[in-house]
């Protein structure tokens, strides 16, 4: 009886191998997917996307692979890349909103540019409001300008 069984369960077993090489080729592709995705949305700046995708992809390939594996390398890379380009991205808002005024490591005591916020009026807090809020909005039409490009 036992040996009559032995076939049926080899044949489960290599049903078994079957299912996971196909789940394994399911994941292999969709982080594929992710990463084109991801590096066409870099191509084209759209950064928070090309974030997202990539992000997808090397999560995909390192619960498939393994951390450090080397096919997880170009993942990482074109991640690392939208997340650079995305940091540059924002840091441009603030930059254009500061602009003429020196960075902290720059002798700001001494500057008469820089003056204390407790010691402002109204009027020039309300002034240096409209000008924040133009740079701001300069900026994000600018950024919608060449997403539209």
């Amino acid at each position: 009886e036992l040996e009559a069984l032995i076939p049926e369960i080899e044949e489960k077993i290599a049903d078994t191998k079957d299912m996971k090489k196909d789940a394994e080729a399911k994941t292999k592709e969709e982080a594929t997917t992710h990463l084109v995705t991801g590096k066409r949305l870099l191509l084209v700046s759209d950064f928070p996307a090309a974030v997202t995708s990539l992000a997808q992809a090397c999560e995909l390939l390192s619960a498939h692979f393994g951390e450090t594996a080397k096919e997880c390398a170009e993942s990482y890379f074109y991640y690392g890349k939208s997340l650079l380009e995305l940091s540059r991205m924002e840091s441009g808002v603030l930059g254009n909103a500061l602009k003429g005024v020196p960075e902290e490591g720059d002798d700001a005591d001494s500057s008469s540019k820089i003056e204390d916020p407790a010691k402002m009026t109204e009027y020039e807090k309300q002034e240096v409001e409209e000008k924040v809020g133009e740079a701001m909005e300069k900026n994000f039409q600018s950024l919608c300008e060449s997403k539209d490009e």
